[in-house]
């Protein structure tokens, strides 16, 4: 005999359909959310990456832009190096700078910036990412007789593949531009040798994706490069028999040429 449903109610069988129905529906529900958000978390880590790539470079263009070099002794206020380091091509650079320093001195009773700094760049093995490389930014208030030594280092970025910059010599005449950006430039400068500063330099900054894109995949060798091309101040000097005549449009100091 079976026994008739009461108005309104719902037999045991269909109260327990009904609750498989409603925790498909919520598990559907939930992998699409969890799915959702760690496709987001990956997008955010990748966008870092292209983020951080050109905040580098900005970084390290304008230290070289800002280069003194006519006040130091011997000209020893820009030196550069290539060597090999876990694996990579790495360029270890120090300079003298015009940038304002970011840590400040008290002096008579006020914090004091200098705008005059020693600045350098190193990357070392990084501790916590075997095989990658750890990029930090050298600074020192003013500049003493040794403008290669001494100061405070900054992380700058820790999943570092390679780091290296490229100079030239001011262009010979006839040069073009398309052509100079296809030689390769020397590796080294030492402005104490030399006499004199680059014209140009190119920068070539290689990153590893984040540890969260890299999980799973064994021997990971995804990177992201960035490149950019920097004219030094000297690049903006006229040759002598030019660089004549008062300030002024095409004159020393004019639009478009920093005044000396």
């Amino acid at each position: 005999m079976t026994r008739a449903r009461g108005p309104g109610g719902f037999t045991l069988m269909e109260v327990l359909v009904g609750i498989v129905l409603l925790a498909s529906f919520l598990a559907g529900v939930y992998t699409v959310v969890v799915g959702t958000l760690v496709a987001k978390r990956k997008i955010g880590e990748a966008a870092a990456v292209y983020t951080a790539g050109p905040r580098i470079l900005d970084l390290v263009e304008k230290d070289l832009r800002a280069v003194y070099f006519h006040g130091v002794a011997d000209g020893r206020a820009f030196k550069a190096k290539r060597e090999s380091r876990a694996g990579a091509e790495v360029t270890d650079l120090d300079m003298v700078t015009t940038r304002n320093s970011k840590v400040s001195l008290e002096i008579d009773g006020r914090q004091v910036r200098s705008d005059v700094t020693e600045v350098g760049y190193r990357l070392r093995d990084s501790r916590d990412h075997p095989g990658l490389l750890e990029l930090y930014r050298r600074e020192q208030f003013f500049f003493d007789d040794k403008p290669t030594e001494g100061g405070q280092y900054y992380l700058v970025y820790d999943r570092v593949r390679a780091f290296t910059i490229d100079f030239f010599e001011r262009p010979k005449e006839g040069e073009t531009t398309s052509s100079r950006a296809k030689e390769d430039g020397v590796e080294a400068w030492d402005a104490e040798d030399k006499g004199e500063l680059p014209f140009a330099a190119r920068i070539t900054l290689v990153l590893a994706p984040p540890p969260e894109l890299s999980r799973g995949v064994e021997d990971d060798a995804r990177q992201y490069r960035f490149v950019r091309w920097v004219l030094l101040p000297t690049a903006y000097d006229l040759p002598p028999e030019e660089d004549k005549g008062p300030a002024g449009p095409g004159g020393p100091g004019g639009p478009g040429r920093p005044g000396r």
